[in-house]
């Protein structure tokens, strides 16, 4: 346990520290961060669901992947019109294309999972682009911070899921993981609004050169919060469906990179659809 509980404290502040990096140091360092991302987490997931099957398609997809990722970044990077984005269908066409090629029919349900990662992963990673720049000037400062609250609440839900949760109260979806608990999401929620709160006051809390007040920072919070959960409970389902207690091995005391980035797949996207509806963005 102890062990268990000092793998994970080391690799947090190891990702937490490369994260921060890849974020601050400039716009091509984090398409690098990002794209790396990108190509771990959809690897892990066609382990998860494929393993060796269709290694040819996975390669395909991930290359699709990579050049939407890289075609959002470079259209946001020098400010390009909206219509280039429909230049993404060109590599999802191609992996369609792919998909013809497997000529059994009970072998097909196989593999749409390759078709999963693109609303799955893909998109809401490369949605990213969107925040962090504005008239082709590159600042993740927005995304780090929204990050920041993903990772209090995750702490806050650990701590407390482990300290009362596992003990008192009951489950939160049990039958998905048994493990999770309301009094660890209930701890979760506060420690997120709690930090949310906190950087309101402080100059980082600023999206694209308009600081956030302390109410939309706690409505920001709490959005982030709730997709945070779904997005864990989205990936607890996968592994209970494949039947496997980690996504990976790649992150000791975290399982893989999809167990720690799961639940950012929902609560990015949902925290910048916060900010497009008020118009911070």
């Amino acid at each position: 346990m102890k062990k268990n509980i000092v793998n994970r404290l080391i690799f947090a502040v190891i990702y937490a520290a490369t994260m921060i990096a890849g974020m601050i140091f400039n716009e091509y360092v984090f398409l690098v961060l990002m794209m790396t991302i990108l190509a771990l987490t959809m690897n892990e997931f066609f382990n998860l669901s494929m393993h060796k099957k269709f290694r040819y398609s996975q390669t395909i997809a991930i290359l699709c992947g990579e050049i939407i990722m890289a075609g959002t970044f470079f259209i946001s990077r020098f400010n390009l019109d909206g219509k280039y984005l429909l230049l993404a269908f060109i590599p999802l066409f191609v992996l369609f294309c792919n998909g013809l090629s497997t000529r059994e029919t009970k072998k097909f349900g196989e593999f749409s999972y390759i078709y999963t990662v693109i609303p799955y992963i893909v998109l809401p990673l490369t949605a990213v682009n969107f925040l962090v720049f504005k008239d082709s000037n590159f600042d993740a400062l927005p995304l780090l911070m929204i990050f920041i609250l993903i990772w209090a609440g995750d702490s806050g839900a650990y701590i407390f899921g482990m300290w009362l949760g596992q003990k008192y109260g009951p489950r939160l979806a049990p039958s998905i993981s048994p493990k999770k608990s309301w009094i660890g999401v209930f701890g979760g929620a506060a420690m997120t609004l709690l930090v949310a709160f906190g950087l309101s006051f402080t100059p980082w809390l600023e999206v694209q050169g308009v600081h956030l007040p302390w109410y939309h920072a706690l409505g920001l919070g709490l959005v982030t919060f709730v997709a945070d959960v779904i997005g864990d409970l989205i990936e607890s389902q996968w592994k209970r469906y494949f039947q496997v207690k980690d996504s990976g091995t790649g992150m000791p005391g975290h399982g893989g990179f999809l167990d720690r980035f799961d639940s950012s797949l929902v609560a990015i996207p949902m925290a910048i659809v916060y900010l497009v509806i008020f118009q911070f963005i």
